[in-house]
């Protein structure tokens, strides 16, 4: 791993996507990477890493300062994680951003039967769904992970169109133990929203924008909200 302050790069392209899984492991050893950018506008899982395969890993590192940008599972670290992330900061100056309706993450943008802990946003980081969306401080969608020990520190912000959490966007059939959101989630507002059903409308929350199926222990939020509905 190179030393703290390392210029990633301008155009980080993220190891693994769509065209393979990785399923090493990549230890950062504490260091922290700064000033890179990854802008995916064609291929999905945009990240870091871009997929992360059951027996891969990534652990001990902090992204600052840096954009990660793109159409479908995005997130800082890893686009798609089926693996584990353990101990990811989420550091000043961070931005994720998804630009259609895919799945936008701090930590994971897709965590499909993965594992997320101790991983965490601190202020001055922001996740940014552009879309009707799901979007989550940790995760955007949790399918059958588990999610524990993680935050959402204050000052740093979350903020969607459709499904909005200050850990995950949409948690299903998963599990959420010991994280706590203290940052600001906002739901931002859809054209012509007041006049459609409620499922379509955007639906925010401090730790879940919306859960089923689930077990959730140990968690609480003390969040600032901005939401049309259903907060």
């Amino acid at each position: 791993m190179l030393p703290d302050a390392h210029d990633g790069g301008s155009n980080w392209k993220p190891i693994g996507g769509d065209e393979f899984i990785y399923t090493g492991t990549f230890d950062g050893n504490g260091h922290t990477i700064s000033n890179i950018r990854v802008s995916e506008m064609v291929n999905f899982n945009a990240g870091f890493i871009g997929r992360l395969g059951t027996s891969g890993t990534i652990k001990n590192l902090t992204i600052e300062n840096s954009s990660i940008e793109g159409i479908m599972d995005i997130g800082a670290f890893v686009g798609t994680n089926f693996g584990t992330i353990s101990n990811c900061i989420m550091g000043i100056g961070c931005t994720v951003i998804g630009n259609r309706a895919g799945d936008t993450g701090g930590i994971a943008g897709f965590n499909s039967g993965g594992t997320i802990d101790d991983c965490h946003l601190l202020s001055g980081s922001v996740v940014m769904g552009m879309t009707e969306s799901r979007v989550g401080g940790i995760t955007a969608y949790n399918n059958a992970g588990t999610i524990s020990n993680c935050s959402m520190e204050r000052g740093s912000t979350v903020s969607g169109k459709k499904v909005v959490g200050g850990i995950a966007g949409v948690e299903m059939a998963g599990n959420v133990t010991a994280c706590y959101a203290l940052g600001t989630v906002v739901g931002r507002k859809n054209e012509s929203a007041r006049s459609r059903p409620p499922e379509l409308r955007c639906h925010i929350g401090g730790i879940c924008g919306s859960i089923s199926y689930s077990t959730m222990l140990s968690c609480y939020s003390d969040c600032s909200f901005t939401g049309e509905t259903d907060v």
